[in-house]
């Protein structure tokens, strides 16, 4: 897996390779046209129709590579490249499965944060977010300090390596109608990643890209909007 900044690098280096081509093959047509002409001499004259041949040849493929570097399915490919330590929030907040569902719902507050990963022991075992607070307190009228986090928390808490890409995090989003997946290595939670975080860097990784092509990065990571505009 490489970052952003070395994706970028390579679409550049893709781009720059078939503009040397399409230079070369340009110069060699030139020289085999000249030549045909007469202009240098008989000696040249007589390959000059193969000369011209090439020329013609190499700048087709110069042509070839470039629009190959901006073909949707290859810029996919590249963005498929970027893995998800690279847009994981790292600071996670947790709360231990035992708390009160109140002062869960204090600590979210005073954070500003939508969800906290909940802990048995120091391992994640579930997340809770202001959904389930609203969906299995408030709406069943049930006082939140009656109920600890063990109690209203989601189940199997879905995750996600740091290595694996941000194509394979908006489907596993998408698929499970989850916005948020705690980032697990060697059974520890090292970060955790949302579809806020799935966007933004989709957005910033399209600037960055740009000068390879046009390109919809955020096609499959913008269905998470249209789920959560159809929750509300």
């Amino acid at each position: 897996m490489i970052s952003a900044d070395e994706l970028a690098k390579e679409g550049e280096y893709l781009r720059m390779f078939a503009s040397l081509i399409i230079l070369i093959g340009t110069l060699i047509g030139i020289f085999g046209a000249v030549s045909m002409f007469g202009i240098l001499g008989a000696a040249a004259k007589n390959a000059s129709s193969l000369i011209l041949f090439w020329g013609i040849l190499v700048f087709l493929v110069g042509m070839v590579v470039r629009l190959f570097s901006r073909q949707q399915w290859y810029l996919d490919r590249m963005v498929m490249k970027i893995p998800i330590r690279e847009i994981m929030t790292r600071d996670v907040i947790t709360a231990d499965s035992n708390m009160r569902a109140s002062e869960a719902a204090q600590r979210m507050t005073e954070r500003k944060i939508g969800s906290l990963v909940v802990t048995e022991n120091g391992k994640p075992v579930g997340i809770v977010t202001e959904r389930d607070m609203v969906q299995k307190l408030m709406s069943k009228d049930v006082k939140p300090s009656s109920l600890t986090l063990k109690d209203i928390i989601s189940q199997p808490l879905i995750t996600i390596r740091p290595d694996e890409s941000l194509s394979s995090a908006a489907r596993k989003m998408v698929e499970l109608n989850i916005r948020r997946l705690p980032v697990i290595k060697n059974d520890e939670l090292v970060g955790i990643v949302t579809d806020v975080d799935a966007i933004a860097y989709a957005c910033k990784t399209t600037d960055i890209l740009a000068q390879v092509g046009e390109m919809d990065l955020k096609g499959q990571i913008l269905q998470l909007i249209r789920k959560e505009k159809k929750r509300e």
